[in-house]
């Protein structure tokens, strides 16, 4: 008797065949086939050259059953039919039954007693225990709606399938292309062929317009260039659909309220000498006017209080800049909301500008919905904009988990807003933060402590730009989403070892742009800091510097010549930064190809170059009590790119390179000695990770191939078991993404990178960046990751495997290197690659996240 469920384990020779077929009876779903029924198992596509036999897939009638990689094995019929053997549609209509009797009757008790909303309570409770119990009768119990049946051969569906093929490929210019299939039976199994001709393509010979209303021609005339239609480029249908399209927005855009799609009429002509195509576009007149008008806004009423009344009567009116405002109570400043209406009297209509009137009034965040309506009656074109105001105090919180080093860690935070302060639709924003985090020991990466952490900060966000600025260039400016944020700030975090505490404020302008390019989206986010203020001030627990064996290991490593101890000076650290995001279609949604780039520039210590403050002091002079300062210059950029190569495939990569410096290169302190320059803790860059080398521990990989002393190796491991700074950052990522089944996808990386130190370090040997020396710098580490993507969380788990690790370099008597040392599989090893010399190389770690890495 063969069982319902999968198992593997290793035969003997001689069972190979009685392996096999169990394994297609009991994990491919056969057995559940009827007697004259066969197993889709396959579908392929042969003969096409140039349509892509993805976009051809999705012309199948029916999909052979998902399966996993390597094994034979459908995971979601064994789902599927293990739910069907406890299924019983008959207890479930009792079930229905017996829930409809019961709540009947407790409804009619409450309609005697008079409980009304009793009644209404009954009512709902009922419906959706019926709902519940109906989808199971209909779509089965849970394991069945998740798994799906055994696909059955239908030879009607091939044949539908080889139709809607042939007639894509004469949607796209192969009119004289044939299709047809074959259906390969090996069993119970048929793989089905399908066989593609598609000929010679029929290009676009010539392009004609007949169009009798002249403006609308020369309108026409005027953006050719922006055609889906061009001479020979290969006829296709989806082509003349994007062109009916786009000549229906212009016109729409050029006062042409009432044009629509059905006036534009193409005449496609493929009679032509050596498969060419006349293509005729043509603008029909509509029947009842004769002709199409352009309409011209005679006046905008803008209603801000829309929810209270659905007339107008009773509210007051104020014009302002040609508009008519109309309200109960006047809450909203008009000047502001001037610079986000782009419809105005005596303009043509336009459906741009009306939809990017009701995409900025949103943005501002201080209304539900915006309605736009043109109203046609009297003789007169007006604009209605109705908006619905949100209520002005509003609080949500979340309450969740962090994932660290194995530990995890509750969080809550809350955020609470205030909408139209002073009347001129700003914002007040408190959040809160609260949470405990697992953190590795700073001394040892592998072992680990608690972290507590909570903080606020209060925020003022006002809608526009916080700089003098003419009415033209503030309405100009309205169509960016214009925003200044002026915010203040701490945070406290207790380490166990040392506690730390931050006070932030800072004025924060940004802007964005958004453009559609045919099917493209390009958005552009624009951040601009002035003015970034930092006050740091750190102790130890105990507080006692003698007793506090944390703070004696930084003072080692101080004369090691790390700078980790000067992220504990109580500090005044400033800075001014920007940083432009370029988004092309919605990077980060990976639907479709997408880029993401962030070039970043940041100053600090800008405002000590200009004034004296006799509080502060040059960082690692510590002498006297006054606050560190730092001053430094900071660049990096971060690109990313997706690309889908089939619908369960795609790759995605990532460039990320940074350079920090910190000046003057020396300083002296109160005592003569000379002191060099180094960066807020904060500033510097780090490798290593999850999100980054996550063949590495995370923020533990370089400066370059600097080897720690042996004594602070732990257990003879080759890992750094402090952070490691750096101030020049070199990162690449490179993964193959692919759906394994259902909502798990997987994924095969390699990463490469490494930080560097800018100067020479006498305590950090082979740390500083060389131009002649850092490629063999680079550390590599590959890998494979499960993804479970529930759609609104994605969990990650990446086992990162080590291939070269420049710690693991070797100096020679002579100076120089030995690089094939840093190959974790090399000769060294002999006949034992996996040995304790292996081991000794924390060869293999384990990564988990949230979200995608890049």
């Amino acid at each position: 008797m063969i069982r319902k469920y999968c198992f593997f384990r290793a035969f003997a020779p001689t069972s190979v065949f009685f392996f096999a077929v169990l394994l297609l009876q009991g994990c491919l779903g056969i057995k559940h086939l009827e007697e004259n029924e066969y197993l889709l198992y396959n579908q392929q596509i042969k003969g096409n050259d140039k349509i892509s036999a993805e976009e051809l897939n999705d012309f199948f009638r029916q999909e052979a059953n998902v399966r996993t990689p390597l094994i034979p094995w459908a995971p979601y019929v064994s789902i599927y039919y293990l739910g069907e053997s406890f299924y019983n549609p008959d207890k479930i209509r009792r079930k229905r039954e017996e829930a409809e009797q019961e709540y009947n009757q407790k409804i009619a008790e409450a309609q005697e007693e008079g409980r009304d909303s009793r009644v209404q309570r009954l009512q709902t409770k009922k419906e959706a225990r019926l709902e519940k119990l109906n989808r199971v009768l209909d779509e089965g119990n849970f394991l069945m709606r998740i798994g799906e049946p055994v696909a059955v051969y239908d030879s009607s569906l091939a044949s539908e399938s080889a139709e809607q093929m042939n007639q894509y490929l004469h949607n796209n210019g192969f009119f004289n292309a044939e299709t047809a299939y074959t259906a390969d039976t090996s069993g119970r199994k048929v793989t089905v062929t399908y066989l593609v001709e598609e000929n010679t393509g029929y290009t676009i010979d010539t392009i004609w317009t007949q169009i009798s209303d002249r403006r609308i021609r020369e309108l026409l005339e005027s953006t050719s260039d922006e055609s889906y239609l061009s001479v020979g480029e290969r006829y296709q249908q989806s082509n003349l659909a994007a062109e009916r399209t786009r000549i229906s927005d212009l016109l729409r855009d050029n006062g042409y309220y009432e044009f629509s799609q059905q006036y534009v009429e193409f005449n496609v002509d493929s009679t032509l000498e050596n498969h060419g195509v006349s293509v005729v576009t043509e603008i029909l007149r509509p029947a009842e006017r004769g002709y199409h008008k352009q309409f011209t806004v005679d006046s905008v009423v803008f209603v801000t209080d829309a929810t209270m009344r659905g007339d107008l009567a009773g509210r007051e009116t104020r014009e302002v800049n040609g508009i008519t405002y109309r309200f109960f109570e006047e809450k909203y400043s008009k000047k502001v909301l001037d610079n986000r209406v782009f419809i105005r009297p005596d303009s043509l209509y336009s459906k741009a500008r009306t939809l990017e009137t009701q995409k900025q009034l949103a943005n501002l965040d201080n209304f539900k919905f915006i309605n736009i309506n043109y109203d046609t009656s009297g003789g007169r074109f007006i604009s209605y904009i109705y908006a619905n105001p949100l209520k002005r105090f509003q609080m949500s919180q979340e309450l969740g988990f962090t994932y660290s080093v194995g530990i995890p860690g509750p969080f809550y935070t809350t955020t609470w807003t205030m909408r139209n302060v002073f009347g001129g639709l700003e914002n007040l924003e408190f959040n809160a933060r609260a949470g405990v985090e697992g953190i590795p020991e700073p001394t040892n990466p592998q072992q680990a402590f608690s972290s507590t952490q909570f903080g606020g900060n209060l925020s003022l966000i006002f809608p526009q730009f916080l700089f003098p600025l003419g009415s033209s260039q503030r309405n100009r400016f309205g169509h960016y989403n214009p925003k200044t944020r002026l915010l203040i700030g701490a945070n406290f975090t207790d380490r166990q070892v040392f506690r730390r505490n931050t006070f932030n404020t800072s004025l924060n302008y940004t802007w964005q742009t958004e453009r559609q390019r045919r099917e493209n989206s390009y958005n552009r986010l624009y951040t601009f800091v002035p003015m970034d203020i930092n006050i740091i001030r750190s102790s130890f627990n105990p507080p006692n510097p003698e007793d506090n064996e944390f703070y004696q290991q930084l003072l080692e490593w101080r004369d090691q010549g790390n700078p980790y101890i000067y992220s504990f000076n109580n500090s005044f650290v400033t800075s001014m930064y920007a940083f432009v995001v370029f988004n092309k279609n919605n990077y980060g949604t990976y639907t479709q190809e997408s880029r993401y780039i962030r070039p970043y520039i940041e100053s600090g210590g800008t405002i000590q170059n200009l004034i004296n403050f006799g509080f502060l002091k040059e960082a690692g002079n510590e002498e006297g009590s006054g606050l560190a300062t730092y001053r430094y210059l900071k660049f990096s950029n971060d690109y990313r790119k997706f690309i889908p190569t089939s619908i369960n495939t795609s790759i995605a990569w990532r460039v990320n390179a940074g350079l920090a410096i910190p000046y003057p290169k020396e300083s002296t302190d109160s005592k003569g000695n000379k002191v060099q320059a180094t960066l807020p803790y904060e500033k510097f860059f780090f490798t290593g990770g999850s999100n980054s080398i996550r063949a590495f521990r995370p923020r533990r990989l370089g400066p370059g191939n600097y080897i720690p002393d042996f004594n602070q190796q732990v257990d003879s491991t080759f890992t750094n078991i402090i952070e490691q700074p750096g101030e020049v950052l070199l990162e690449a990522s490179i993964e193959y993404r692919h759906n394994i089944f259902g909502f798990l996808n997987g994924a095969l990386f390699l990463d490469a990178g490494n930080v560097w130190r800018l100067r020479k370090i006498d305590a950090i040997p082979d740390s500083q960046f060389k131009i002649n020396e850092f490629y063999r710098q680079i550390a590599l580490g590959t890998g494979y990751g499960f993804r479970l993507d529930f759609s609104f969380l994605i969990i990650r788990l990446d086992f990162g495997l080590k291939l070269y690790n420049p710690q693991s370099v070797k100096k020679l008597k002579d100076g120089s290197y030995d690089y094939a040392a840093g190959w974790i599989f090399n000769s060294n090893y002999g006949s034992r690659p996996f040995g304790k010399s292996f081991w000794d190389q924390d060869p293999v770690i384990l990564n988990i996240g949230i979200g995608y890495p890049f």
